[in-house]
């Protein structure tokens, strides 16, 4: 089993990251390594066998620190499994749509490296983290709720696809198919 995973996060207010510590401490309890680093922070994939990477999403897109990222690094993240996810507040409720919308947030990762697993989870909206001409923005143009979103069994659930995506792709690599032998 693909057992040493780096989670990279980008976030302003914070749900971002929460989101990635519940992915990584169930990982770790499925007996996986899980390193949880903000993006910026990120020097090395060394010992890594799987990269996920997860963004805020904030006027529409994700984090610039994201997307200069994986941009940057493109050649090296395609040698290994990607997993992605954002986190937007258009998925507090899921109808068709707005999951298309969310998705579509992803294609700036989508376009550089293949994925094996999207996530897609609404966040928090907490006004008190955002500075002076965000709060402006949100609460009186984009109208964005306050509030705690967060669907915790939404991301378990995604996260143990995920690892059952790393266990058959580890064992796709290890089993060695044996011709059949007919008229023996």
């Amino acid at each position: 089993m693909a057992n040493n995973v780096l989670v990279l996060y980008a976030t302003r207010g914070g749900s971002t990251r929460e989101i990635a510590e519940l992915i990584v401490k169930q990982l770790a309890a499925s007996g996986m390594e899980a390193e949880l680093l903000p993006v910026q922070a990120a020097r090395s994939f060394d010992g890594c066998d799987t990269v996920v990477l997860g963004s805020a999403v904030r006027m529409g897109r994700l984090m610039p620190e994201m997307v200069r990222f994986v941009k940057k690094h493109k050649s090296r993240l395609s040698r290994y499994p990607v997993a992605a996810f954002a986190v937007c507040l258009s998925m507090k409720e899921e109808t068709p749509e707005q999951h298309t919308t969310a998705e579509a947030f992803l294609d700036p990762i989508r376009r550089e490296v293949p994925l094996i697993s999207e996530g897609l989870f609404a966040g928090k909206m907490d006004y008190s983290k955002l500075d002076f001409f965000a709060r402006l923005i949100v609460s009186k143009m984009v109208k964005a709720p306050e509030g705690d979103f967060t669907d915790r069994r939404k991301i378990e659930e995604w996260t143990e696809a995920l690892e059952k995506r790393l266990e058959a792709e580890t064992t796709k690599e290890t089993v060695i198919e044996m011709p059949d032998f007919v008229g023996v």
